[in-house]
């Protein structure tokens, strides 16, 4: 894990992950279960919490969601991530943006 703090406030970290990916984060952080949005919230979640060192319940306040809820998604995210060099470029390329 990540010993040192990230610098931007969690917020402003979650909001420009969002415009990296092109989502509102209102849709992020609102009720919508579609298969499109969740997508994103894990995406987003990985590179907050695994590649930023920012704190699941920070981040799990910005999405909307409770902790063991994100930590789900994250946790699911990773295991996708391993096997799917896409993803790896693509969560690179975010926390990068961030």
């Amino acid at each position: 894990h990540l010993t040192e703090r990230p610098s931007k406030p969690v917020m402003a970290a979650f909001r420009g992950a969002a415009r990296a990916v092109g989502v509102q984060p209102e849709l992020l952080s609102g009720a919508d279960r579609g298969w499109g949005i969740s997508r994103y919230r894990a995406l987003i979640g990985y590179v907050l919490i695994r590649r930023l060192g920012y704190k699941l319940k920070d981040v799990a306040k910005c999405l909307g969601r409770d902790t063991a809820t994100v930590s789900s998604l994250v946790s699911r995210y990773s295991a996708r991530i391993a096997e799917d060099e896409e993803l790896k470029k693509q969560s690179a390329r975010i926390a990068n943006i961030v």
